[in-house]
């Protein structure tokens, strides 16, 4: 059952309908905020040669997908499924605050250079021209619909012909050896799976590792840890409610509201402050004006919702 259709009454149900609605523009308007800030950044990049910074380019641009869904879901009434969002957001923003912290050029390229390796990596098991495939298929004989490796369409040797402009371009040649680096070190401890892009010349080893890198210790080991127990499907009892009757603890219904407040105001947060170490970097000049849009705009409502969090009226 979901939520709304325990609703008796007209108008409970409007009543609903209007939270649900307040919180999503709450959402939707800091979305707006960062895509503007996005837009300055755009604009200023097609100013710059170097490749490196369109990393930041794009991150923010993931960013902004991620916190739109986000804002689907809260009008939706659906705070379960945004922790799954959520935590990817949060691993673009360490991302962003990573490459602006220092080396900013290598960290750039690195991002770019361990995408285009995953990309062929995955080609060449979808390919059944390749070793690898016939490794996984043999691997996997046996199992549920192995077949689809037989015949798969991927061609391997297209994706890394269409990956080659990164991976050889004069600027990531250091990087490129710093991959194949760190993969062989890998291989040598046995360590599965492609190094992660941030770990290349110094960098951390871990997700973990990056968040205390860029000062964020600490939500990575409340918020993001909280999150990744929903996105390994670690947290299905949180789904039963405390009993009111003395009786077994209730099921609880589906697009249950306790979270919206939390996770919009994660999500307003999420997408503001991106803006700063951005235009700090890019357009100090437009800093006071973006500053004073969201002392006018947004603070004023993120106040109210904070307000609401101890006694949310969406709470069961």
């Amino acid at each position: 059952m979901r939520y709304p259709d325990l609703l008796v009454t007209d108008e409970a149900r409007r009543q609903h309908e209007a939270l649900l609605g307040e919180r999503a523009d709450l959402v939707r308007d800091s979305v707006d905020f960062l895509i503007d800030a996005w837009q300055v950044l755009e604009s200023k990049l097609a100013q710059i040669e170097s490749p490196s910074h369109k990393t930041i380019l794009m991150l923010c641009r993931s960013e902004i997908e991620l916190l739109d869904g986000v804002e689907l879901l809260v009008r939706g009434g659906s705070a379960a499924n945004c922790f799954h969002l959520l935590r990817s957001a949060m691993e673009a923003y360490w991302g962003i605050l990573w490459i602006l912290r220092e080396d900013s050029e290598r960290r750039g390229l690195a991002y770019q250079v361990g995408h285009a390796h995953r990309a062929i990596r995955y080609a060449e098991r979808l390919d059944p021209q390749t070793s690898i495939n016939g490794e996984l298929r043999e691997s996997l004989e046996g199992q549920q619909h192995v077949q689809i490796l037989d015949g798969g369409d991927a061609d391997a040797t297209a994706v890394a012909e269409g990956m080659a402009p990164v991976l050889t371009h004069p600027e990531c040649i250091e990087v490129e050896r710093a991959w194949q680096a760190a993969v062989a070190e890998r291989r040598r401890k046995n360590r599965l799976g492609p190094p992660p892009w941030y770990s290349l010349f110094g960098g951390p080893a871990s997700i973990r590792g990056l968040a205390y890198a860029v000062e964020q210790g600490t939500a990575y080991e409340t918020i993001y840890a909280l999150h990744s127990d929903s996105v390994h499907a670690g947290n299905a009892f949180d789904h039963l409610a405390s009993p009111t009757d003395g009786g077994d603890k209730a099921v609880r219904p589906i697009r249950q509201p306790e979270w919206l407040a939390r996770v919009a105001l994660e999500s307003v947060l999420a997408a503001t402050k991106i803006v700063q170490p951005i235009l700090l970097q890019y357009a100090p000049e437009l800093g006071m004006p973006f500053f004073e849009r969201y002392e006018r705009t947004l603070r004023p409502r993120v106040l109210a919702l904070l307000k609401q969090l101890e006694s949310d009226p969406l709470r069961p």
